[in-house]
């Protein structure tokens, strides 16, 4: 290859000017030097082997410009555009001279800018060009596409005396998407005046002040559909032409000093919107000012830095490589950023260190140890200056860098779901870390950190992201946060969190002295081991946006450094624990607590008087036990021969000591025991406070909660913490027990010196009252006061399962569920049936699980632990599950046994609730459509109580017996309507029930129970309707039971058509052909030559030439065969017609045929077929 410079030679760095060193970096640099003496060896890094060999060409090519990176071995490279520059990184260092790029390619870029670490080329374009890269073997190719950018010939210039005319100010340019619209910001520093115009496609903005806007980077922050953004200046004016959505219109504004433009579609549709890779192009929403020209004063300092590097002279500006941030990155951000004025006490600080080193006496870990207390000194001072220029209000703005203008990094994070985060630095690194994990593009945080970030590498972890980089020294966190992505802006200010978290030391506590942190919504604690340093230290990210540590704080057993987001302690003993919860963190040590400072204690024990110090106790259990353990039968007969031996008032005074003892040991039956003896024979001392107390205690010791509540809440122990402490106890264990957990956190300090038979039940109810009510701080503290070397396995589960119940509450899924499969493997059946319980749910929750499983795993467990609460929940629960499931009948037999069995409980009333909601959705919503109808119906019947009173039971009624009827299920329909008619109905409702039984008992030919239907249900005064029905069911019935002279009369006085069908009917059933044929007469329509018969017509003509035949009335048969045949031949009948009507050859009709001819035509309609026809076509209930 061509073009390599020698191993000699540097590449000229034109667009940096010369940096002094400050005296600490020379001075580390003589610690350098001298590394060898004191022991230290250079191990060559990652990037000090002999790098490939590259060299960079570029040339102008028809319709585009081709930049060719070669590589004598393959090379992992990105290429992309933004903010109107081609940025090109390499996973390599580049060891070539790329500023030939611009002379070759003049007319597609205006300059070039390697990183300080060689990996990353930046490129000014010159025009909206389009990059297209590709491979030829090793070398990267990247072309420009789109032609050159054709600059205007500029006009000869005169020589003029004065100085030319200054630029125009530059203009910033943000966009934004919001809901409804997009925003374009002009960043104006003063007032301008403005006008808008539109034409329905572009908006016109008109300033009246000129100003130069970056035209690439404007269009690349815009969406694809709104890219053809122009901008003039002329006249002393700025014009911008935004393009408008398609029949869109524009809404401008302005906020201070700028001016606003809003984008909005037409109603009801959304804005443009950017493509992520469009976002991606236009970071932070924002489009950047042309950068200035240089100052003729930069110009000159570029040229001296050229002629320095041409000669070999001046500062050596090869690649340096980066160090790890120790002691020597701290020396260097020290000689970057310190004042001479200000550099004596570091570079003391490292001399002395330096001196000292040199000491043969000294040992290599000690000459280690003096050269990271010397940095460690640098960096206090470097801190001690930045936070010196915080406080002076020097803005990030206003400090240059070495490109001449403010530079802001802003490196994202995306998520999601909500994640909390931590930002701090330690050990020359800046940290950042995540609750939860993904695997981090590196590339990509390096690349949007260019200038500002050195390097970035992210620390294995299985459950947690965790960043570390190296930034550029002087440069600092701030967080924000769009939705769920976090924004990390690094830029030279002061490292401070924006929203200090509180940290209050309490050396008095459940479990001993510790910090207590009052953050919501922090996240997991993390232990993070730091390769560095080689301790590990521990990190509580949080949620809430800028809340952190400021300023730090130290403590005898850990240290907090500042933070800009999160919590850090770093230990000083592996005692040092953290626990977060969702109220806030705890920050404590095994063993008794941490240890607090005596001013820490003082000041504290001040804040806090009237809490711990004057809280009102009634029992002296230390006192009461009269010494330790192992002395109980000796001090028990002692007490037992002191009531003995005493008379009288001293009797009694004897016996409370005794139930006191007891008491204290956690004897509670024996307690009550003596207590019972002793309210007997001193009635007097039963309503004291002493007496009252030690009851209550000795009943919630036995469980007796009822009974203890009413001792603990006698007015003799009004006020008295430490009863109330008690009293909510057990009101907890008696159910709801979120209402006792802040009565329980505020008085729970009384527990902590009682003995442990006593203490634990105490602390597990209190734990689980503050589990119940999200209380995690006062749940850990609580459990934490319960665990002890001697818990019982009965305890130790208890602790366990509620540990899991906490891990559940924090988002700790899979640990929760590991805590609960260990107590389901313990011996205490209670705590074995609910974490079986709260494993099966979880593992549901997190869709490890479907519901039929979580149902079979529930049943599995409904006698795993009998009675009380956890049986109703269970049963409940089931209830719950099978409704989803719609097993119905299940669901109806569980709730009913919830309902049954746990009457006392509270919410057993919800069991008997959810059964009338299950049988309204199944016979009222129609639920039970789905079900056969044999199902329906005995489902119905087993469930009756549940049919409401009134109008909705007696519509749940009707839509069953309406589906019975459709089914032909007869008998079950009439016994349905028959117990509605009995026991539910009275007066016309009833008669009117009472007529649909009897349609359903004709249509079972039951005519008795139809006739029994009709008579138990008659009703005074109904409508003349209902009671005409009523009247032809019963005479169908009486027909049908022989009765048709009672069921004739029955019809007398009724002219309607189907009294007349029904008259017809009857006749015709009794033979009596001619009464028969005079009925239907009545129904058959007067004859025309236009006569048009309805197939019903028809019928009934056909049933009357039927009914003459059969009379033997040939002459009437005649007749009507003249008057309908025209009539009937159009009809479907009319075969039948001839038939029946046709006289015989002879004249004589030959009634030997009549049989066969009536056969051949069909039966005839009756009655009831007209309402079979009706049920057919609609539902039993609107027969009336």
């Amino acid at each position: 290859m061509t073009g390599l410079p020698s191993a000699h030679s540097r590449p000229a760095r034109t667009t940096r000017p010369r940096r002094r060193r400050g005296a600490a970096a020379v001075v580390l640099a003589a610690v350098l030097a001298l590394a060898p003496a004191l022991g230290v060896v250079a191990v060559p890094g990652p990037d000090n082997h002999a790098l490939a060999a590259t060299a960079v060409r570029a040339a102008a090519h028809d319709g585009y410009g081709r930049i060719v990176f070669d590589w004598d071995q393959p090379v992992r490279y990105d290429v992309e555009t933004a903010a109107g520059s081609l940025i090109v990184s390499f996973d390599r260092p580049l060891d070539a001279d790329a500023n030939r790029v611009p002379a070759a390619l003049g007319d597609y870029v205006s300059g070039v800018r390697v990183s300080p670490d060689g990996r990353t080329v930046t490129m000014p374009l010159k025009g909206s060009f389009t990059p297209r890269s590709f491979t030829i073997g090793t070398s990267v190719v990247v072309d420009l596409m789109g032609g050159p950018a054709r600059a205007e010939e500029p006009p000869a210039t005169q020589q003029a005396a004065a100085d030319p005319a200054p630029p125009p100010p530059r203009l910033p340019v943000r966009t934004g998407e919001h809901p409804g619209f997009f925003r374009v910001v002009f960043d104006w520093t003063r007032p301008v005046d403005y006008k808008v115009m539109s034409n329905g496609e572009n908006a016109v903005v008109s300033f009246d002040d000129e100003a130069r806007i970056d035209l690439n980077a404007f269009r690349a922050a815009m969406p694809e559909q709104l890219r053809e953004v122009g901008v003039e200046r002329q006249d002393g004016r700025t014009r911008v032409t935004v393009p408008l959505p398609d029949d869109g219109r524009v809404r401008h504004f302005t906020s201070g000093t700028k001016v606003v433009l809003d984008l909005l579609p037409p109603a009801g549709e959304q804005p443009p919107r950017r493509t992520p890779e469009e976002r991606e192009a236009a970071p932070d929403d924002a489009v950047a000012a042309a950068p200035p020209p240089p100052k003729p004063e930069e110009e000159g300092a570029a040229a001296a830095a050229d002629a320095d590097a041409a000669t070999g002279e001046g500062v050596d500006d090869a690649p340096a490589q980066v160090q790890p941030p120790r002691a020597l990155a701290q020396a260097e951000q020290a000689g970057e950023e310190t004042d001479p004025g200000a550099e004596a006490t570091p570079a003391t600080a490292l001399a002395r260190a330096l001196r000292e080193a040199r000491g043969e006496e000294a040992s290599a870990e000690e000459r280690r140890r003096q050269m990271e207390q010397a940095a460690a000194e640098i960096e206090a001072a470097e801190n001690a200056r930045e936070a010196d220029a915080g406080a002076e209000g020097v803005a990030a703005e206003e400090q240059p860098t070495p490109e001449g203008r403010a530079r802001v990094a802003s490196l994202s994070f995306s998520w999601n779901e909500p994640t909390a985060a931590a930002v701090f630095r330690r050990g020359g690194y800046l940290w950042v870390v995540f609750d939860r994990y993904q695997e981090v593009d590196t590339n990509l945080l390096r690349r949007l950190g260019t200038g500002v970030v050195r390097s970035v590498e992210q620390i294995p972890s299985r459950a947690s992201t965790i960043v570390r980089m190296v930034t550029e020294p002087g440069y600092n966190p701030s967080v924000r946060r769009e939705g769920l992505l976090w924004i990390v802006d690094l830029m030279r200010q002061p490292m401070k969190a924006a929203t200090p978290i509180e940290v209050e030391p309490q050396p008095q506590s459940p479990i001993g002295p510790r910090l207590y942190l009052p953050v919501e919504e922090g996240g997991r604690t993390i232990t993070v081991q730091d390769p560095e340093v080689g301790d590990q230290f521990i990190v509580v990210p949080v949620i809430p946006l800028g809340h952190g540590i400021w300023p730090a704080r130290q403590y005898p057993d850990l240290t907090m450094p500042a933070t800009a987001q999160g919590i850090v302690a770093i230990p000083n003993t592996d005692k040092v624990s953290a626990t977060s919860t969702r109220n806030g963190v705890d920050i404590t040590a095994l063993g008794g607590g941490l240890r607090l400072s005596q001013d820490t204690a003082r000041l504290e024990a001040m804040a806090n008087v009237g809490s711990a110090a004057a809280m009102t106790q009634v029992y002296d259990i230390d006192g009461w036990m009269r010494g330790p353990v192992e002395d109980f039968t000796q001090n028990r007969q002692d007490l037992q021969l002191a009531v003995a031996n005493a008379n009288g008032e001293r009797r009694d005074r004897a016996r409370l000591e005794l139930a006191r003892f007891y008491f204290a040991h956690g004897y509670g039956a024996e307690a009550l025991g003596v207590l019972r003896t002793l309210a007997d024979e001193a009635p007097r001392m039963v309503n004291s406070a002493p007496f009252r107390a030690l009851r209550g205690g000795a009943n919630f010791l036995m469980g007796r909660y009822d009974e203890a509540v009413e001792d603990l809440s006698h007015p003799s122990l009004a006020g008295v913490d430490e009863a109330d402490f008690w009293r909510a106890a057990a009101q907890a264990a008696l159910g709801d027990p979120a209402l006792q957990a802040r009565t329980l956190r505020e008085t729970g300090r009384v527990i902590g010196s009682y003995p442990q038979r006593v203490k634990v039940p105490l602390a597990l109810q209190a734990a689980e009252a503050a589990v119940d009510a999200a209380d995690d701080l006062a749940a850990v503290n609580f459990l934490e006061a319960a665990r002890n070397d001697s818990n019982t396995p009965g305890e130790i589960a208890a602790i366990t399962y509620l540990e899991g119940r906490l891990d559940e509450a924090t988002g700790a899924y899979q640990s929760a569920v590991e805590k609960w499969e260990e107590v389901e493997s313990s011996t205490s059946r209670p705590y074995r049936a609910k974490a079986g319980r709260d494993r099966l749910e979880l593992l549901y929750k997190m869709e490890r699980l479907e519901r039929p499983e979580l149902i079979e795993g529930l049943e599995n467990l409904r006698f795993a632990w009998r009675g009380g609460p956890f049986e109703f929940t269970l049963l409940m629960r089931l209830g719950e599950l099978y409704a989803e499931e719609e097993r119905w009948a299940d669901a109806l037999r569980t709730y009913k046994i919830a309902a049954s069995y746990f009457p006392e409980l509270e919410g057993s009333d919800q069991a008997a609730q959810a059964m009338r909601d299950i049988f309204d959705r199944l016979y009222l919503e129609g639920e039970a459509d789905e079900m056969s109808p044999i199902t329906a119906i005995a489902l119905f019947d087993d469930f009756r109580e549940l049919t409401p009173t009134g109008a909705k039971g007696d519509e749940m009624i009707r839509r069953l017996a309406d589906r019975l009827v459709s089914m032909d299920l007869l008998d079950q329909a009439a016994m349905l309507l028959e117990r509605q008619a009995k026991f539910r109905l009275e007066g016309v409702e009833r008669a009117r029930i009472g007529g649909r039984l009897a349609l359903v008992h004709l249509l079972n030919h039951q005519p008795e129970e139809a006739v029994k239907a009709l008579l138990t249900t008659r009703a005074p005064d109904m409508p003349q309707r209902l009671d005409r029905q009523r009247n032809q069911l019963m005479a169908r019935a009486l027909a049908e039971v022989d009765r048709p002279g009672e069921a004739i009369e029955l019809l007398q006085g009724d002219d309607s058509d189907t009294a007349k069908l029904l008259r017809a009917e009857i006749h015709w059933g009794e033979q009596d052909w001619e009464a028969a044929a005079q009925a239907l007469a009545e129904l058959v329509p007067q004859p025309s030559r236009t006569l048009d018969l309805s197939t019903a017509q028809a019928r009934r003509v056909l049933d009357l030439a039927t009914a003459l035949t059969l009379a033997n009335n040939e002459r009437a048969v005649s007749t009507l065969r003249s008057r309908y045949l025209g009539a009937m031949q159009q009809t479907s009948y009319r075969d039948a017609f001839d038939l029946i009507t046709t006289s015989p050859a002879d004249g004589v009709i030959d009634y030997r045929t009549v049989a066969d001819r009536i056969k051949q035509a069909e039966n005839f309609q009756s009655f009831l077929s007209a309402y079979r026809d009706r049920l057919d076509q609609g539902a039993l209930s609107a027969i009336n």
